[in-house]
């Protein structure tokens, strides 16, 4: 019998790898990604929204509350050991200590999947011949037995890849110590997605800038929610709270919306250049104009030069950017729009 499994998931998807474990156990040929392969059953798993028709779907992007019991009707899937050579460059073993998390935010899809609160060991699904572990908890220190999970860890000597980050609201020095001592593989990310958790959010980032349990750190701001919201004084107050605290944030559109105000601010942010020397209320109100939307110009066309730039004068005398030069792309510069290097303009007047 073959099996095909689909997904929108670029890094792993942990469900199709539990449901190949299944299947190869009963014999079956297990193909991944392959939608026009004849098949006797096929499984969508789906982050962002169901891309071809199969006999299954589930995910955040379909169904989230459908389970892999109910699609397999074997109790023990949940506990399967996830089949790693469904993704053979995959370098760290991946799972789940804690599914449930305590809060309900209306913008998450974790309120709907009804998650268990079961605790398992990372021996349900690390692989010792990988040194990394990617814990996919949806809130790891709600779990009450969190020191075990750490424990295991720092007993196998692992490095932990932070991918779903950890909730500000719940630290305490004892965690942050935790996180400290802990090998990280990247840097930690939490999130503050909502002015009414200013409080507990505060704390948190005190505490984190005291311990500093990583030298890289972000925070995940979100913004144009819901639908429609523009960026008002509540997205420029938590952007400057979190730099205010030594972290850079990261903001984040909900529903990768494009309006140009939210993609504006999103660029704002994410270069600090535009910021640190202003501060986010003043970069913002000085930086954004809607009538120039953030797009790139055509090749050719002649550039239209801004003196200053989030308050700080420019431009650039020299083109820092030769290879673009040499093949007459310099239009396409990240950093036309305070450029009048002599190159550049050299380079326009030809065109």
């Amino acid at each position: 019998m073959k099996v095909n499994l689909l997904t929108d998931a670029k890094r792993h998807n942990l469900a199709l790898m539990k449901l190949s474990a299944f299947w190869k156990q009963q014999g079956a040929e297990v193909k991944l990604n392959e939608a026009l392969e004849p098949c006797g059953v096929s499984y969508g798993s789906w982050l962002w929204g169901q891309r071809y028709p199969t006999d299954f779907a589930g995910g955040p992007g379909c169904d989230p509350r459908k389970r892999l019991a109910s699609v397999t009707g074997g109790e023990g899937i949940d506990d399967i050991m996830p089949d790693y050579s469904l993704y053979p460059n995959l370098d760290y073993s991946v799972g789940i200590t804690w599914e449930w998390c305590p809060r309900a935010c209306p913008f998450c899809c974790v309120p709907d999947q009804d998650p268990p609160r079961v605790h398992r060991s990372i021996s349900a699904f690390h692989n010792p011949r990988f040194q990394k572990i990617c814990l996919l908890n949806n809130n790891t220190f709600s779990d009450p037995d969190w020191r075990q999970t750490f424990e295991e860890i720092w007993e196998s000597d692992l490095e932990v890849v932070d991918q779903n980050g950890y909730d500000l609201r719940l630290i305490d020095e004892e965690k942050a110590l935790a996180l400290k001592r802990t090998r990280l593989y990247g840097g930690l990310y939490f999130a503050w997605d909502r002015m009414e958790d200013e409080v507990d959010i505060r704390r948190g980032l005190g505490i984190i800038r005291e311990v500093k349990p990583s030298p890289k750190m972000r925070v995940y701001v979100l913004v144009g929610y819901p639908t429609g919201r523009p960026i008002d004084e509540t997205d420029i107050h938590r952007c400057q709270v979190i730099a205010d605290h030594g972290i850079d944030p990261f903001v984040m559109i909900y529903n990768n919306s494009n309006d140009p105000g939210l993609r504006w601010f999103r660029w704002m942010a994410h270069r600090s250049f535009s910021w640190r020397k202003l501060g986010f209320s003043r970069a913002w109100a000085e930086g954004y104009r809607p009538e120039k939307r953030f797009r790139r110009k055509a090749y050719g066309g002649i550039v239209e030069m801004e003196k200053e730039f989030f308050g700080m004068k420019y431009p650039f005398k020299k083109c820092a950017r030769p290879a673009l030069l040499k093949m007459k792309q310099c239009l396409d510069c990240s950093v036309e729009r305070f450029c009048e290097a002599p190159e550049k303009i050299k380079t326009t007047q030809q065109n």
